[in-house]
């Protein structure tokens, strides 16, 4: 771009760029890689313009049970523009993972991180992971205190006022924590702080439990899941919609119209249909679907829009709302283990088979939208699982002089983190043997790749290298010990004597 343009022109033209385009002139200059990676610039190319490419990302187990993600763009070209998407490995290493939901091009999924590959051996670490497939980058985010699928309700989205993508997690208190005001504990993450803390806004008593099998969407700096409040008089409890406000983190209860609040919990299903909220009443007998929409997020605004008829009495449930109102749904293959992604046009009544096969009830679909969200991210998984270690150095003491240096290929993937640097730049390591059981302790050359045994075998995870220099200090004092009983100092030579 000429240097006769002048910048504010240059960052106008750059905003209206694909975001391919916009990750390769990241390169062409520091000022242009200053302004894509601000936070000013994300938010207006991301989170404020309406007009990115809409994509449908499709995860699924194939018929040989490997777990597979495409996207589809959503244009006229649909459905030929798939793409076979190559997942992070802070994605591909969770175990049984579902997605939370999508907002502002990220999709967060939840998983358990395996310690084994025994499907006895107990799950590994709970973990959410946040992943924008538009950059290829992600990050893996531990959810505590959570040891099961059913233990937790999450939602996801991002915050319109901060542009913060926010994790909620809500469980029912212990039994120790009755005295609390709550019986449901809220926590919300943040990835601008990176902590998990206690949500501003508190859950109603009136509700008895969150309900799938699709329970959460987010629509304009809102989620919504569905719940089911505490039956009276024996019998069985209403349905009704929770929102929680990304920017107040304030919970609202909308009531149904008693056509929903009264139907089977598990024939419900909440989508987002052209940017409105949408709830399906499917009704299994019948072979039938009922939409119906909320206007203006006005709860008394209800109203059943049209009715859909089932093209076959093995489809399994609707999966997603594509742009135009056409339904994404599963069908199932008469003998029920196999199951294929197709469209469907309510109205002329259509099906267009995607050519997607899958393992039955593996099938889970979710748009999203191209964005920039996690560009100056970096992939807290990856680095460990690539084996490689990235050097950065401050100079002068200045905190915004870091810059990388260099980066160290590891000579194996079973050794453990770096312990100390020598002073001509190798590396102390520890490597593991082959069972896990002891290590050894190695200096590593990161430019030659040489590794010198230092012949020293130690317990796994006990080594530990620190670098000292030869000193005077302490040359007049006396070598004391503390007596535990009156905290007096004894000097050594004392104790000899005694």
């Amino acid at each position: 771009m000429s240097d006769h343009i002048p910048f504010e022109i240059q960052v106008e033209i750059i905003k209206r760029l694909p975001i391919r385009s916009l990750i390769r002139v990241r390169s062409v200059s520091k000022a242009w890689k200053c302004v894509i990676e601000s936070s000013d610039f994300i938010a207006e190319y991301t989170v404020h313009n309406h007009d990115q490419p809409q994509h449908l990302l499709i995860k699924y187990h194939n018929v040989y049970g490997e777990e597979t993600y495409d996207s589809i763009v959503e244009d006229d070209t649909f459905p030929q523009n798939k793409v076979s998407l190559a997942v992070p490995l802070s994605v591909d290493l969770l175990w049984n993972s579902y997605v939370v939901g999508a907002s502002c091009g990220l999709v967060c999924l939840f998983g358990f991180y395996r310690y084994d590959d025994d499907a006895e051996y107990p799950p590994g670490e709970a973990t959410a992971v946040l992943w924008n497939p538009s950059i290829r980058k992600s990050v893996a985010i531990p959810v505590p205190d959570v040891d099961g699928y059913d233990e937790a309700t999450f939602g996801f989205g991002v915050c319109p006022a901060t542009s913060d993508p926010k994790i909620v997690k809500i469980t029912e208190r212990k039994m120790k924590d009755v005295a609390c005001s709550s019986r449901w504990q809220v926590k919300v993450f943040s990835l601008s702080s990176g902590v998990w803390r206690n949500s501003f806004g508190n859950l109603s008593d009136s509700l008895a439990d969150f309900m799938g099998p699709r329970s959460q969407v987010t629509i304009r700096g809102f989620f919504y899941w569905f719940g089911v409040g505490d039956a009276i008089g024996g019998d069985t409890g209403f349905c009704f919609l929770i929102s929680f406000d990304l920017t107040s983190e304030e919970f609202r209860e909308i009531y149904l119209p008693n056509e929903l609040a009264f139907h089977d919990p598990t024939g419900l299903h909440v989508f987002n249909l052209c940017d409105c909220l949408a709830v399906l009443q499917e009704w299994l007998i019948d072979d039938i679907i009922e939409v119906w929409m909320m206007e203006n997020g006005d709860s008394k605004s209800f109203t059943k829009v049209f009715t859909i008829d089932k093209p076959s009495y093995c489809l399994s449930r609707p999966l997603e709302f594509r742009w135009n109102g056409e339904l994404m749904m599963r069908m199932e293959n008469n003998a029920g283990e196999f199951e294929v992604l197709i469209d469907y046009d309510p109205f002329s009544e259509h099906i267009n088979d995607l050519g997607i096969e899958s393992q039955c009830h593996t099938l889970a679909v979710t748009s999203y939208t191209e964005s920039l969200i996690l560009i100056n991210q970096l992939d807290t998984v990856e680095w460990l699982m690539d084996d490689i270690i990235e050097v950065w150095m401050m100079e002068n003491g200045d905190s915004k002089s870091f810059t990388k240096v260099f980066t160290i290929d590891k000579p194996s993937y079973c050794l453990s983190r770096p312990l100390e640097f020598r002073w001509n730049g190798e590396l102390m390591m520890r490597m593991e043997n082959n069972t896990g059981d002891f290590e050894g302790l190695i200096a590593y050359d990161p430019f030659s790749e040489h590794i010198n045994d230092l012949g020293i075998e130690s317990q796994c995870h006990t080594l530990a290298v620190t670098s000292y220099t030869e000193s005077l200090i302490l040359i007049n004092q006396l070598d004391t010990v503390v007596d535990d009983e009156d905290d007096e100092e004894v000097s050594v030579e004392q104790g000899r004597k005694i």
